[in-house]
């Protein structure tokens, strides 16, 4: 699949994306990066914000890993239902 350059002309600004790039055998998709920096950044709020709160980090953490699995797991057992 061909992608087409991102251009801003009244910016001036031009990029051409990568859709991955490889890191020994690992090949690295962006849009996964961009989602792991997102909730990456999304914790790292939860944490600082959850003490005026009364919450527990750990519970913050603990509760971010279990949907995250369960956002894993979810989509690969409804397939293997069909």
């Amino acid at each position: 699949m061909e992608y087409s350059v991102i251009s801003f002309p009244s910016l001036g600004i031009e990029w051409d994306p990568v859709r991955s790039f490889d890191i020994g055998p690992l090949s690295i998709h962006l849009y996964g990066l961009i989602i792991a920096t997102g909730l990456l950044l999304a914790v790292l709020y939860g944490c600082r914000r959850c003490r005026q709160f009364g919450i527990h980090e750990e519970t913050l953490t603990d509760g971010v890993m279990t949907w995250r699995m369960a956002s894993i797991l979810s989509p690969k057992m409804a397939r293997m239902g069909r």
